[in-house]
């Protein structure tokens, strides 16, 4: 159909401007025993973790696109460890909630091909 973009495959230039809304898939990040945990930012860009049964490592991103951002949101241990690409205020991980029916978030944007700025907020919770 002229001036319509085909549903797979399309590449834009420009601004792209969403009359109504756009709407985020969130993917949830299984437990892996093995300890490491590794998502792609150029399929998705929100995750939630399943309850860890112990902390785990956020490894580098199989995959990235620069200018990608998006949330992770965790409930119970949350990350220990990070690959190199991960940055944070500071220099240091976030330390997490660990608390049950508690969220906490890290937010970032792919800087470049090895840097990933990202900002922690914890302790998300029903008013009560």
């Amino acid at each position: 159909v002229p001036g319509y973009a085909a549903l797979a495959g399309a590449t834009f230039s420009g601004k792209i401007t969403a009359q109504v809304a756009t709407v985020g898939e969130i993917d949830e990040i299984a437990d892996d025993a093995g300890g490491t945990v590794t998502i792609s930012l150029d399929t998705s860009a929100n995750y939630k973790t399943a309850t860890f049964a112990a902390a785990r490592t956020l490894a580098n991103p199989s995959a990235k696109t620069i200018g990608a951002c998006g949330s992770i949101f965790v409930t119970g241990p949350g990350f220990t460890g990070y690959g190199s690409q991960w940055m944070f205020p500071g220099g240091t991980g976030p330390t997490y909630t660990n608390t049950a029916s508690k969220w906490d978030r890290i937010d970032f944007i792919v800087l470049d091909a090895n840097t990933i700025m990202c900002n922690f907020t914890a302790n998300y919770g029903a008013p009560s």
